[in-house]
């Protein structure tokens, strides 16, 4: 904004002397003049002066750039005196303070007053001071106004919760009666197997020469019985082995195909020219 500082002094002068000249007119008037109400007479002088006082204050503040503090004391310099050149003081003062609003505000308020000096400029400074709200409310309301796009807040996706699939885990239970099937059968193959073996010493003991004493037939039944439960033993220890390793085999592979068969074992006895034995029957 280009500022009038020459209609600045000329007002500034002018006003001074008006308070002084109001204080003038408020003293007491001579003896052959009307009377008038003493109260009303240092009510208006004492105003005047409060007015005064303020405008010179103001002043000091304006030139020391504290032009808030500038503009209260010349508005209540304004509201005790009246005088329109205040006015003027108080555009100038928040035209430099940058409220551009209330400049052409108390700017348009000196100009309808009527007494003002070169109107002509002053016109031209309060349309600049107008042009300059105008300009700066547009630039303003845009950004007051927040975007209706902006204000909505994306929503936040909810978070899929992680689907834990539970992987059936092989039962041990298998192995244990597999375990106790391989532990058993080999005790009865051994202990049973060392009693035949005893027996078959003790036939060889009492048979000479394809010649057998009395009593050897005992021995020869007692070998059969131990010979069977010892291969009793075997089998039983030697079907648990192989039932743990087909159903290892089995839960092993399960998870690689798309449709397992639930493995099965299956020991059934056998005779044959040998002996009694017994066969484990695995699927898998």
């Amino acid at each position: 904004m280009i500022h009038t500082s020459h209609i600045r002094r000329v007002l500034v002068g002018a006003l001074g002397v008006c308070l002084a000249a109001s204080s003038v007119q408020a003293q007491p008037a001579s003896a052959g003049d009307p009377a008038a109400p003493a109260d009303d007479k240092k009510q208006d002088s004492a105003a005047l002066a409060e007015a005064r006082k303020l405008y010179e204050e103001g002043n000091a503040d304006y030139s020391a750039g504290r032009y808030v503090l500038a503009a209260e004391r010349f508005s209540r310099a304004y509201q005790l005196s009246g005088h329109p050149a205040l006015l003027f003081n108080l555009a100038n003062t928040y035209e430099r303070a940058g409220n551009y609003e209330k400049a052409a505000h108390y700017l348009r308020m000196y100009l309808e007053g009527g007494s003002v000096h070169d109107a002509g400029s002053v016109k031209a400074r309060l349309q600049r001071l107008e042009l300059a709200v105008v300009e700066l409310q547009t630039h303003t309301e845009p950004e007051s106004k927040p975007d209706a796009k902006a204000a909505e807040k994306p929503q936040a996706k909810p978070t899929p919760t992680p689907v834990v699939v539970e992987q059936d885990t092989p039962s041990r239970v298998p192995y244990v009666i597999a375990a106790g099937g391989l532990v058993a059968g080999a005790a009865v193959a051994v202990t049973f197997g060392l009693r035949a073996r005893s027996e078959r010493n003790e036939i060889d003991s009492l048979c000479k020469g394809g010649l057998c004493q009395d009593g050897a037939q005992s021995h020869f039944d007692n070998e059969r019985r131990d010979a069977l439960l010892s291969d009793i033993g075997t089998g039983l220890a030697v079907a648990s082995a192989a039932g743990a390793l087909i159903y290892f085999l089995a839960t092993r592979n399960s998870d690689a195909r798309a449709e397992s068969t639930a493995p099965s074992l299956s020991v059934v006895p056998s005779t044959a020219a040998e002996g009694f034995g017994v066969v484990a029957i695995g699927r898998f």
